[in-house]
């Protein structure tokens, strides 16, 4: 995929590397948006393919909300909701447990959940390197209760721009696994289909919250070829 694409990653706010801040307003949608510009202005990204993974993918709905022209090209969701509207539809209740969990002020009941949590984000846990898991848990230190608080207060994506995008054409892929455990992709699938005329939505047989790990050939397979199709479709109608 690195012979064929020019990827570019980066921690969304309140996560790993970036910013962690623990006021509300300091989550609000456009400051995501804002966020994703900076990235795109650093490495000269020209309208790329925004990849988000679980809750990431609402973002696609920041950064057509506040940025015009919209800076996209389509917008691909991995695990994750594209009608944001009613994306909570698609919490699993195993998923809302384990926020109560971190959102705990007693620490053995969040240390817990964090265990717990990266050991439900695979379809077996028991097979993932130690060290991999280790590092996951240790992530999840850097999301305290201060800040999913504030997170969880502030971040209200609206989906109106890119909802009109996509009855428009816009270019979009949803793709889950089937053993995911916090959330449900068809009803994802389903919530976003009457929104998008230009939506593929692929189902992952076995998969996880994280496909990208657990069926990585599959997961890759489907996001090259989706970003060769936008790629091709790009001298069409613009957005």
């Amino acid at each position: 995929m690195l012979d064929k694409l020019y990827l570019v990653r980066y921690d969304v706010r309140g996560h790993g590397r970036s910013g962690r801040p623990t006021a509300a307003e300091e989550y609000v949608s456009s400051l995501y948006a804002a966020d994703f510009a900076a990235v795109a202005n650093e490495f000269s990204l020209n309208k790329p393919v925004f990849v988000g993974w679980s809750s990431g993918a609402v973002i696609a709905s920041d950064i057509c909300s506040h940025i015009s022209p919209v800076p996209l090209s389509g917008v691909f969701a991995m695990s994750g909701p594209l009608a944001v509207k009613t994306a909570g539809k698609t919490l699993k209740p195993k998923l809302r447990q384990l926020i109560s969990g971190f959102l705990s002020t007693d620490a053995q009941t969040s240390l817990n959940a964090r265990v717990e949590f990266v050991d439900t984000l695979f379809t077996n846990p028991n097979e993932v390197p130690f060290p991999v898991k280790a590092a996951w848990i240790g992530s999840t230190v850097l999301q305290s209760r201060e800040i999913i608080t504030a997170r969880l207060a502030g971040h209200k994506s609206e989906q109106t721009k890119l909802v009109e995008l996509g009855a428009e054409g816009f270019p979009a892929m949803m793709l889950y696994g089937t053993e995911e455990q916090f959330q449900d992709g068809s009803i994802g699938a389903a919530e976003a289909r009457p929104y998008f005329t230009n939506l593929e939505v692929v189902v992952i047989e076995g998969g996880s919250h994280t496909v990208f790990y657990d069926s990585f050939e599959e997961t890759v397979g489907h996001l090259l070829r989706f970003c060769l199709r936008v790629s091709d479709q790009r001298a069409g109608p613009k957005f």
